[in-house]
């Protein structure tokens, strides 16, 4: 059984989307490792198939995981 996830929908067209404000919010509670094990997975997925349903979502992922590194230790010129 497929069961929704408030993190994600399918489209009518099967294409996978985010739900972008409840992702961000879900990372911030992750390990530094943990951010970065799902920006190389996702990284991943995206270069075993850059045209499937799935790689619009992968590439949220590493951007919203990357942003919240970032704001986790922003550079001295963000201070």
């Amino acid at each position: 059984m497929n069961v929704p996830s408030p993190l994600s929908w399918v489209s009518r067209d099967g294409t996978v989307s985010i739900n972008h404000a409840e992702y961000q919010e879900h990372l911030k509670s992750k390990t530094e490792p943990e951010l970065r094990h799902i920006i190389g997975d996702a990284q991943a997925a995206i270069r075993a198939n850059p045209d499937g349903p799935k790689s619009g979502y992968y590439a949220d992922e590493v951007s919203y995981a990357a942003m919240e590194l970032i704001r986790r230790h922003p550079s001295p010129a963000r201070r």
